[in-house]
């Protein structure tokens, strides 16, 4: 292993000086240099078609994908696919180190010299790890697949099934990449007639808490939503403050009822996702006046381990009427304690707010407006800035806009999803395909356990989200079905290219590799673990699911 894991720091550390930051041309320059790389490979020499560089459709920024394809050495419908994104986040959180930000030979000299952690000085002075942008998420982890595909071509190897090397932009952004990518597999499973048996991805692992010492592989993604919720209050003078229903009131109370509630969670195995937490919370005004607000607009990042969109969408609508219901409760508690300074008794009772989902808004809007709704929600898409507007702007300026036309214009909220959607994958006992999955990893780690003597856990979600939720989605029934319904930028501001998914339908793990700091300017990679057992463990499942010898 030490003769890989110095070919790995050594291509890893090239792929930092590439500065590869999602959504600019270095997306495409990190794309063309990894390309060329596999272009010059004897096997790729020999077999120019099976490399391919797949241009993202529409991408205006002309990024592309690489599906690079290492045949079986006799015909077999079985194949593997290894993925790994080649775009980081941005640089400016280096602030004065910068400049230095993708040099990981200069940069843990100038980050001696600023005000850090103690783990992190302790980290440079060891020597043991390496510094810069995407080293940890995940440019080792795309360096080991190189490797391994460099290895695999070899005349040697007797593979038993096809590898399918994905490298992709946006994963940091909106998964563009992995999208095209999985429209472009699907087609070539279609016209090969393969079946994908197992997706590995290798993006980062890092410690589950401070001062852990294990080290994790896993057999399974976390997935997530993004519900939301428009509240449309009673808008009313400050003068006549309990004349209304405050839209901020009441939004106020949907996030202190959502917010971080551990109740929210999935639990699987021991497994828990994490809470539900706001990711945006405005109230609707445009402008200062003594006008208390009418409508205000809140999502959430909704982690999943089990729960399909129609569950979280039930489990949202009933959380916000029992968030409607205290409220108004408190709203009516606080008018007569006001009324009260004054002697007089409370004037005021108020209904509690409707809930309801967005296509039970549509269902309302169709009965009330007839052939109308079809021509104000055209008027709402054609308007100039609708396609510029970010996913979840324009799906909120639609749910405003038909409600706006509704003949009830009582408080009410409505519940929704916003982009984007990832899919939770976990394998259970009745996948065949699981199984061997989960028996070539349990058999790679135990070998490096042995080898090399870390503790190795093996977990069934990867905590992080990633292109590995495109690989399959949830079979329940209506679960994709409420989805869709609930989703106003569907199918023009935000769509999933689920016949592709469907088709490819794999179980999937993540084999990445070790160390601290992601997404920030301290993000570094543990050579012990990264450069010896993670790509022992990748090489040994691909071995296996491959039914040859990769690694010597």
């Amino acid at each position: 292993m030490e003769g890989f894991g110095a070919r790995m720091e050594e291509l890893a550390t090239e792929l930092v000086r590439i500065k590869s930051v999602v959504g600019t041309a270095g997306e495409a320059e990190i794309t063309a240099w990894i390309h060329d790389w596999l272009a010059r490979m004897p096997y790729f020499v020999e077999h120019p078609e099976e490399l391919i560089l797949h241009r993202l459709p529409g991408d205006k920024q002309g990024r592309s994908c690489i599906i690079a394809t290492i045949r079986a050495r006799k015909p077999s419908k079985d194949a593997v696919l290894l993925l790994g994104h080649t775009d980081t986040v941005g640089t400016s959180d280096y602030a004065a180190a910068e400049r230095w930000s993708t040099d990981p030979k200069c940069l843990p000299g100038v980050l001696s010299s600023m005000k850090l952690g103690t783990g992190t000085i302790e980290d440079i002075k060891s020597g043991g790890y390496i510094f810069g942008r995407g080293i940890f998420d995940m440019k080792a982890g795309v360096a080991a697949l190189m490797l391994i595909a460099q290895m695999a071509s070899r005349d040697v190897c007797d593979l038993g099934a096809n590898l399918v090397f994905a490298f992709v932009p946006d994963e940091e952004g909106g998964s563009a990449g992995m999208l095209a990518a999985v429209q472009r597999l699907s087609a070539i499973a279609k016209d090969k007639g393969w079946v994908f048996i197992a997706g590995l991805d290798t993006d980062y692992m890092t410690e589950s808490f401070p001062g852990d010492t294990s080290r994790y592989v896993y057999l399974g993604t976390v997935g997530k939503l993004l519900p939301s919720v428009y509240v449309h209050g009673e808008a009313t003078h400050v003068g006549e403050a309990f004349c209304g229903m405050d839209a901020n009131f009441l939004a106020a109370a949907v996030m202190s009822s959502i917010d971080l509630d551990p109740d929210l969670c999935d639990i699987v195995d021991g497994e828990s996702t994490q809470p539900p937490i706001s990711l945006r919370m405005k109230d609707l005004k445009d402008e200062y006046s003594v006008q208390t607000a009418e409508g205000a607009f809140l999502y959430f990042n909704f982690s999943t381990h089990s729960s399909t969109p129609d569950q979280v969408m039930a489990r949202m609508q009933d959380k916000v009427e029992e968030a409607m219901e205290e409220a108004v409760k408190e709203l009516a508690a606080r008018e007569r304690r006001h009324a009260s300074l004054s002697g007089r008794d409370a004037a005021k009772s108020y209904a509690v707010p409707r809930v309801i989902t967005y296509s039970e808004l549509l269902d309302e809007a169709e009965a009330a407006l007839g052939d109308r709704l079809a021509l104000i929600v055209e008027e709402i898409k054609s308007a100039p800035d609708f396609s510029t507007l970010d996913p979840r702007d324009s799906s909120l300026r639609l749910v405003h806009g038909i409600h706006r036309h509704l003949p009830d214009q009582s408080p009410k909220a409505v519940v929704f999803f916003s982009p984007p959607y990832y899919p939770h994958i976990s394998i259970d006992g009745n996948d065949e395909k699981g199984t061997k999955l989960a028996q070539a990893v349990a058999c790679a780690v135990n070998e490096a356990k042995e080898k090399l003597g870390y503790e190795i856990v093996i977990k069934r979600f990867y905590p992080y989200i990633s292109d590995l939720s495109y690989c399959k989605l949830p079979t329940d029934s209506g679960a994709i079905e409420a989805l869709v319904s609930n989703m106003p930028a569907w199918p023009e501001a935000y769509e999933l290219p689920l016949d592709a998914i469907s088709c490819l339908s794999m179980p999937v793990a993540n084999i990445g590799p070790f160390g601290k700091d992601a997404h920030k300017p301290t993000e570094r990679l543990s050579r012990a673990y990264s450069l010896d057992a993670m790509p022992l463990i990748l090489a040994r499942t691909v071995e296996s699911l491959a039914g040859c010898r990769i690694l010597d």
